[in-house]
């Protein structure tokens, strides 16, 4: 594997990490959701660009997302019946 390849897998493989290690933790209620709530709010805050605080802040909508509901953009959905 070249360089670029290893850094391109590296940065994929520890995303995905994260992503199950967040689901292992809610799906098994293994962290208090306050804390994890608080946790990410202060790392999007501390984020250096852009990218980086999309990112906490889409774990956190995860944290709050309801179960078994897809979170459709209000903007494309229908209206509520």
């Amino acid at each position: 594997m070249r360089e670029e390849e290893s850094i391109v897998w590296m940065m994929c493989h520890h995303l995905k990490a994260a992503c199950t290690l967040m689901n292992v933790c809610l799906d098994n209620e293994l962290v208090v959701d306050k804390l994890l709530l608080e946790h990410l709010l202060e790392r999007a805050k501390e984020a250096e660009d852009n990218w980086e605080e999309h990112m906490w802040l889409t774990f956190l909508r995860k944290v709050k997302q309801p179960e078994n509901v897809v979170m459709f953009n209000p903007e494309i959905r229908g209206p509520d019946k």
